[in-house]
């Protein structure tokens, strides 16, 4: 279960934006990225996202579900 602490995102850490989202390298993990919609579109996007990485981890994809970090601004 993901925690509920927030994160500090700074734009030293901004990694790059497309047309419905923006992405940040995660502060305290360099493996991970926080994914950001800041559209309607984006947001079903990230939630396509999820299902899609849900479906692989419970099939065998090879790696762990990565947690939740998304927010919607």
């Amino acid at each position: 279960m993901m925690g509920t602490s927030k994160l500090n995102l700074t734009e030293d850490l901004f990694y790059g934006k497309g047309t419905h989202k923006k992405c940040y390298r995660h502060p305290e993990d360099s493996r991970k990225c926080i994914k950001m919609a800041y559209s309607a579109y984006g947001q079903k996007d990230l939630d396509r996202e999820l299902a899609y990485l849900k479906i692989l981890s419970i099939y065998g994809g090879g790696q762990e579900c990565p947690a939740k970090v998304l927010w919607r601004c």
